[in-house]
């Protein structure tokens, strides 16, 4: 009795899509919008200090934020500016170092550290 349920239900739910998508009304989607603050433009000795609080050196540091050591080096000294995603993502370690443990913790695991 339960499975004849099931079907009846089913059926009348198909039965409602294919009249929606023939019928000759339209259908309104409901869209919403999230806007998000732009990250803040970091300084090079904010870069710094943020690497240098999970005690990482340049290297480990660029490992872990799949970029060249270089990237990490120019960021540091203000040769360059880090932007879009890298901004975001610094300001996600600085605010919530545990995103960054937990990314090595899994590099461990994996076996990708030793």
């Amino acid at each position: 009795m339960d499975v004849e349920l099931d079907i009846k239900r089913t059926l009348g739910s198909f039965r409602k899509a294919v009249d929606q998508i023939t019928s000759e009304k339209a259908t309104t989607l409901r869209t919403t919008r999230i806007y998000f603050v732009p990250a803040a433009k970091l300084k090079p000795k904010k870069i710094a200090a943020i690497r240098k609080a999970h005690r990482m050196t340049q290297e480990s540091f660029a490992s872990a934020l799949n970029v060249p050591r270089a990237t990490i080096a120019s960021w540091e000294t203000g040769r360059k500016k880090p932007s879009g995603a890298a901004l975001r993502l610094l300001e996600l370690v600085d605010r919530q170092p545990e995103l960054l443990e937990r990314g090595i913790e899994r590099s461990f695991d994996s076996g990708l550290l030793a």
